[in-house]
C-alpha cells in the first residue's frame, strides 16, 4: 500500500528518496549510472573548461584528448608553482 503523503516537507522527503532509488543526482535530473560515468562527465566538462581557456595562439590542430589533459597537468603544474 503506497504512502499517502499530504504536506509539503514529507511530498519532498518522498521526491529524494525516490530520486536516489532511480540514481538521479540531487534535482538537477542528471542521471548517473555508475561512479565511473560520473566522473568521465566530469573530466570531459574540466576538459572543455581549458580548452576553452586557453588562448587562440596555443590552440593546436590536433585536439584529442592526451594533449588537452597535458595541458591541464602543466597548467595545474604552473598553478601550485
Amino acid at each position: 500500500m503506497p504512502i499517502l503523503a499530504t504536506s509539503k516537507k514529507a511530498l519532498e522527503q518522498v521526491r529524494r528518496l525516490h530520486a536516489m532509488d532511480v540514481g538521479i543526482k540531487g534535482t538537477t535530473g542528471e542521471i548517473v549510472r555508475s561512479e565511473r560515468t560520473k566522473t568521465m562527465k566530469t573530466k570531459s566538462k574540466v576538459l572543455k573548461h581549458v580548452e576553452w581557456c586557453m588562448p587562440l595562439e596555443e590552440e593546436k590542430a590536433n585536439k584529442t584528448l592526451t594533449t588537452l589533459r597535458m595541458r591541464l597537468k602543466l597548467k595545474r603544474e604552473s598553478c601550485l608553482a
